[in-house]
């Protein structure tokens, strides 16, 4: 048995030091790809609001000029008063000929 318990030790001498070293290095490179998505995911999220923040001027942008171009239409084509007079026209009595 002093065979085996010599690997045994030989193994553990050599072996167990190296898995140390390399859960260290796991460690450090899981830690260093959270520190990376994180820097990512908050670099992604600040581009995101700025385009949001964006898109809602334009669209803000937009529905004003619709606005503006509806009243004027409306004034243009002078519907208030149009329909005022169809109505004061269909109220009076017919007309006999």
């Amino acid at each position: 048995m002093g065979a085996i318990e010599d690997v045994r030790k030989v193994i553990q001498d050599l072996v167990a030091p190296e898995l140390k070293s390399l859960q260290a290095t796991i460690k450090g490179v899981d830690e260093a790809s959270k520190l990376r998505d994180e820097a990512l995911s908050a670099k992604i999220d600040s581009r995101f609001d700025a385009l949001s923040e964006k898109m809602n001027l334009k669209f803000e942008h937009v529905l004003n000029e619709m606005k503006a171009n509806q009243a004027m239409l409306i004034y243009t084509l002078n519907l208030d008063n149009r329909v005022k007079d169809i109505e004061r026209k269909t109220a009076e009595p017919m007309h006999a000929t």
